[in-house]
């Protein structure tokens, strides 16, 4: 084990990281902050042919900032032919360098540095260097097994204009989100989160065919809806039609209070992001019902269960339930059928 810090003169995290990646062509970086230009790094290893890059899009300024980062990010590697994936996790906060040599483990470092020109070289940071293979793949699978949103070029640059924008304010009063402007797709739903189906519309006034959410929306609970973590998972059911209209992440705890019609009975609403963009817009067109779902991952999986409390049925949706909560594998199963439908 190798302990890094930022000295002025000799070793600091850029020189270590350098070191590290000429002697690999594939890159796994954790970084919620990102430097606004990234060339500083990437520029001086040259070997690196493959990054995989987690990292948080909301933000202040920074929010902003990251924007026009992966922009330049994603050219610089096509300029240089190099594979890159990029994906967010809002809950972001831990900094991970993980570096391989033909598909195998070369060493990582875990740091409090973030990938921006004061982490890696003037502040105050501290990193540990390992090369042991078994705890490069425990982190690496930690890492993975996070619930993830992929970031597309073709869709990152739909929120440019706007994060510019926001850039010529002299004051924010609210954090940017590019997640508002461009699609972000969900690649998997991790374990540490809970999973809920919870149905939109009621019996006088259902969700039907032709309706939708928009991509940032709202959910609503009778009372406040105590154990809400944000990040939770929601699988909307569509009282009215029986079908999934998709999946949603919940942006935070806090709620608002207020009634939309005189068929609104859910007073507390909370602010979900749409996970599923594709499908939701058009969710009708799948026919994707709630029951049958439950009934084929029975049929597969007979020795598992449907809800976190061990039911095999989503009964208590019929009797006014405002929400079931399910088990990781059924969640997961329903969230692989919505990837499916094309």
């Amino acid at each position: 084990m190798e302990i890094i810090r930022n000295e002025k003169k000799g070793t600091n995290h850029l020189t270590k990281l350098i070191k590290m990646a000429k002697k690999s062509d594939e890159l796994v970086i954790t970084s919620p902050f990102l430097a606004e230009d990234l060339s500083f790094f990437f520029e001086k290893i040259p070997t690196i042919r493959k990054i995989r890059l987690i990292t948080v899009l909301t933000g202040f300024q920074e929010g902003a900032q990251k924007v026009l980062s992966l922009i330049n990010l994603f050219d610089f590697c096509k300029d240089k032919k190099i594979d890159i994936d990029v994906y967010t996790n809002e809950h972001l906060h831990g900094k991970a360098y993980l570096f391989y040599k033909n598909g195998k483990e070369n060493g990582m470092l875990i740091s409090s540095a973030n990938l921006t020109g004061n982490g890696m070289k003037n502040h105050i940071e501290w990193g540990v260097v390992s090369y042991d293979i078994e705890q490069q793949k425990e982190m690496y699978n930690w890492i993975f097994s996070l619930t993830l949103g992929e970031i597309r070029y073709e869709e990152i640059v739909k929120a440019e204009k706007k994060a510019k924008e926001y850039l010529e304010k002299e004051k924010w009063q609210n954090k940017f989100d590019a997640r508002k402007y461009m699609k972000v797709y969900l690649t998997q739903i991790s374990n540490q989160n809970k999973c809920y189906l919870k149905p939109i519309g009621v019996t006088g006034d259902p969700f039907v065919e032709g309706m939708t959410l928009k991509n940032i929306s709202y959910i609503g609970f009778t009372e406040p809806f105590k154990k809400a973590k944000a990040g939770d998972i929601f699988i909307l059911h569509s009282v009215g039609t029986g079908f999934i209209v998709g999946c949603y992440e919940l942006l935070r705890t806090e709620y608002e209070e207020r009634m939309e019609d005189k068929n609104d009975r859910w007073k507390y609403k909370y602010e979900i992001r749409c996970l599923t963009q594709e499908f939701s817009e058009k969710w009708w067109d799948f026919k994707l019902s709630s029951n049958k779902l439950v009934e084929e991952f029975l049929e597969i999986c007979p020795e598992k269960h449907i809800t976190f409390v061990g039911g095999n049925t989503l009964g208590s949706i019929k009797w006014g339930s405002q929400k079931i909560c399910l088990t990781n594998d059924f969640a997961e199963f329903v969230f692989k059928k919505i990837e499916g439908c094309k």
